[in-house]
């Protein structure tokens, strides 16, 4: 019989352990703009009207959690979450991300 922690054949034990990593991380900010960053490669496909409402939807909501942080140094040391900003803001917003960051 497979151990199903390790080998099994059977994904629902994938499934639970997933589930339980995003419950455990889910408060983290950084976290959540990693999420983000996956919405924003998903919502760029369709209808442009949709697109648009989504895109400013998560402006909102990404600003947020930028605006949270109290140290951006790890927000602007991920390249694909500086690369949202990047998207949703342009140059002046990845600048402003790293006026954020604390000095080392």
């Amino acid at each position: 019989m497979n151990n199903p922690v390790t080998n099994s054949s059977d994904i629902s034990w994938a499934s639970q352990a997933n589930i339980r990593y995003w419950e455990s991380v889910k408060s983290s900010p950084f976290h959540r703009l990693r999420m983000a960053d996956a919405y924003l490669a998903r919502i760029g496909v369709g209808d442009w009207q949709q697109r648009a409402e989504r895109t400013s939807w998560l402006k909102n909501y990404v600003g947020d959690i930028l605006r949270s942080l109290d140290d951006a140094t790890e927000a602007y040391g991920d390249p694909q979450v500086r690369s949202m900003v990047r998207e949703l803001w342009g140059e002046p917003g990845v600048t402003k991300l790293k006026a954020r960051c604390k000095p080392a």
